[in-house]
């Protein structure tokens, strides 16, 4: 994150960066049952930063699996998920379907539907997988509300 020089002499200028150590000790905490105090951890290091108000907390992004089809994964961590990333310090980047639940890998490896925007974006689904996985995704996401 840029607004100091650092050790080589370079400032980078970048006004705010992914906020990957608070992703990884996310999915730890809720996923594979890391203690919680871990994301006290990863705050405390906020002096690293210039400006950790500009930092983007997130919990899923197109490289890894969707955080509903994550091992361990619930519908009642989802919305763990999502109430932690929207009150850390920083802006929060949301991936998008993942406010409805929507299942699958990372994005480069498999299709992925948006059904609130009527779309089907493949890559290697049939339409008539896309259209079950739909269904299902209607199904999971009412379960949430």
């Amino acid at each position: 994150m840029g607004g100091v020089r650092r050790y080589d002499g370079i400032d980078s200028g970048l006004s705010t960066v992914f906020d990957f150590p608070m992703f990884f000790t996310l999915r730890d905490v809720l996923l594979r049952g890391a203690p919680t105090g871990r994301i006290a951890d990863v705050l405390r290091h906020d002096a690293l930063y210039v400006h950790p108000d500009m930092l983007a907390p997130f919990f899923a992004n197109h490289d890894v699996p969707r955080f509903a089809s994550a091992e361990g994964s619930s519908p009642t961590k989802l919305k763990l998920a999502f109430g932690i990333t929207l009150t850390l310090r920083g802006v929060p980047e949301i991936y998008y379907g993942d406010e409805i639940g929507l299942p699958g890998a990372a994005i480069r490896t498999t299709g992925a539907i948006f059904p609130a925007a009527g779309l089907v974006m493949r890559t290697t689904r049939s339409r008539n997988r896309a259209a079950r996985a739909t269904n299902k995704i209607f199904s999971h996401t009412f379960n949430l509300c």
